[in-house]
């Protein structure tokens, strides 16, 4: 899953006046007494007719999903949190939460808009475990959007990172607003623009590559604030019905009153829920679930499968827990995440990006 991200314009506006998205619309997503509601798979969401790229009209049906992990961020006032002084350029912000029995994990994201950008200033986590309490500041900004977004935008992102003699890997992602068209989701239906980013990731020994993964996945924004984002399962399926490896849905609302922040209850079975943010950088927060207590391990491989962190190792009470990896001394790139709880084996593939 990526962070929220949007591309810059880079193509005049004239050519397209389908959709478009502005300052103001997204501005709107991020006003104080209102929050982002993350509905994510935990299991195999089956697939989706993705369309293609076009300057005509389609339509997309957002597959139904037996069961979403949910998660959820409030919108607050940038000088209401501990942190102000360090971001006071920041706009806006957003904060979210969650305590399990026994630990404490908190986030901060600072933002600000102008008419036409919107820069992501910096992240704080904070996480309190195993008597611990541990507070992460990034203040690196990252440009996010150049407004309005609209067919036809295009951006390209590279990174490249330094892993030793002769080693080295980067990392080239092109995201296109490609499409438009009508976006049926949890029962309802808006009027969407869709983004298709191709990421490729190569990493080289000595000037020659000797690995190449490449990612596709899809966003669609609606005015509304109804976001869906997905990752193809397959590189080379990105067009019309094609399997899906993760989909996540993101839909603003009015920030409940009263309400408890996560309905879930105790699973029936052991569950490895999807890392968030992801991608992230330079932390991450590693959520699992357990119907019982059990000894759990949870480890971070490389892809050629070498063990790079060990992040539990440990019985654990029934409910749901998490863990924050803070990879900044690793290169970018993709890895994985494997837990084991009993007979229980867990998986999930997490995207470091610098």
């Amino acid at each position: 899953m990526r962070r929220f991200s949007l591309v810059a314009l880079l193509f005049p506006l004239s050519l397209y006046a389908q959709i478009s998205i502005t300052s103001a619309d997204v501005q709107g997503w991020f006003a104080v007494g209102k929050s982002w509601t993350y509905l994510n798979s935990d299991s195999n969401p089956g697939t989706m007719n993705v369309g293609t790229a076009s300057e005509s009209a389609q339509t997309w049906i957002v597959p139904s999903i037996a069961r979403l992990d949910t998660f959820r961020m409030d919108n607050v006032s940038p000088s209401s949190t501990p942190y102000a002084s360090s971001f006071p350029r920041a706009t806006h912000c957003q904060y979210g939460g969650r305590t399990d029995q026994d630990a404490l994990f908190t986030i901060y994201n600072f933002y600000r808009f102008s008419a036409d950008s919107l820069i992501q200033l910096g992240t704080v986590h904070r996480q309190k475990f195993l008597g611990l309490d541990t507070t992460y500041v990034d203040v690196r900004p990252e440009p996010l959007a150049r407004f309005p977004l609209a067919l036809g935008g295009t951006l390209t992102r590279r990174d490249s990172v330094y892993s030793g003699p002769g080693q080295f890997s980067i990392t080239t992602e092109t995201e296109v607003y490609d499409a438009f068209g009508s976006m049926t989701v949890l029962g309802r239906t808006y009027q969407a623009l869709r983004s298709k980013s191709t990421e490729i990731r190569q990493r080289f020994l000595n000037n020659a590559v000797v690995q190449q993964d490449t990612l596709i996945s899809f966003m669609w924004f609606a005015k509304e604030g109804v976001l869906v984002e997905l990752e193809a399962a397959e590189a080379g399926q990105s067009s019309g019905q094609i399997p899906l490896q993760s989909l996540l849905i993101q839909i603003v609302s009015a920030t409940p009153v009263g309400i408890a922040e996560d309905g879930r209850t105790i699973p029936t079975t052991p569950q490895l829920l999807q890392n968030y943010p992801n991608p992230f950088n330079p932390t991450t927060t590693i959520r699992f679930a357990l119907p019982q207590a059990e000894r759990v391990t949870i480890k971070i491989f490389d892809l050629l499968g070498r063990e790079v962190r060990m992040l539990v190792d440990a019985k654990q009470d029934a409910g749901d827990h998490s863990v924050v990896w803070d990879g900044s001394s690793m290169p970018s790139g993709a890895y994985i995440c494997r837990m084991q709880a009993g007979s229980f084996r867990g998986v999930r593939r997490i995207l470091l990006l610098r």
